[in-house]
């Protein structure tokens, strides 16, 4: 199968962020309430069905830190584009 959820970029960088809201001790609920989100964007994006935009990855980053890794989120999601 070939499928989005198995580009391993993409897996790669919904794993980042996953990892980043659960080191924040945000929920998805919380974070998407936060952005002004609904649920399952979060969800999608932490399972690799939905890819983030810039923007995306740059208001995550700043609600629950990691923002020096800002630069290498973003080039993953570059990454990820092109696989």
């Amino acid at each position: 199968m070939t499928g989005a959820v198995y580009q391993p970029g993409r897996r790669e960088l919904a794993d980042r962020l996953k990892s980043l809201r659960e080191d924040a001790e945000i929920s998805g609920n919380q974070l998407a309430r936060r952005l002004s989100w609904v649920q399952s964007k979060v969800s999608k994006i932490e399972t690799g069905k939905q890819l983030p935009t810039e923007d995306d990855i740059r208001r995550w980053v700043g609600l629950v830190g990691g923002g020096d890794r800002l630069p290498e989120l973003l080039f993953m999601l570059e990454r990820a584009r092109l696989a």
